[in-house]
Formats: C-alpha cells, sequence, structure tokens
C-alpha cells in the first residue's frame, strides 16, 4: 500500500462525492483482501 492510495482515500473522504457514505469500513491493503478472497494469494512460501 503507497502513501499516494492512502492519500487517494482521504481526499475521497473530505470531499463532497462521500457525503452519504457511513459506517463503512474502508480497507487500504493495495487489493490484498481481494486477491485474498479470490484465492489469487499464494501463502506456500512463507514460514
Amino acid at each position: 500500500c503507497a502513501a499516494r492510495e492512502v492519500a487517494a482515500v482521504l481526499a475521497f473522504l473530505g470531499s463532497p462525492a462521500a457525503s452519504y457514505v457511513n459506517g463503512v469500513n474502508l480497507d487500504i491493503d493495495g487489493g490484498f483482501s481481494a486477491a485474498l478472497a479470490t484465492g489469487q494469494v499464494d501463502f506456500s512460501g512463507r514460514t
């Protein structure tokens, strides 16, 4: 996850476009959770 990704989310949350966003968790993980949900993460090389 890069600093620019976090900054983009913060800019969105501070904008009028996010005026109806409430009660939600926004994961900023560089796509890891999406890859995990689709089974595209390989843990075989981890110790």
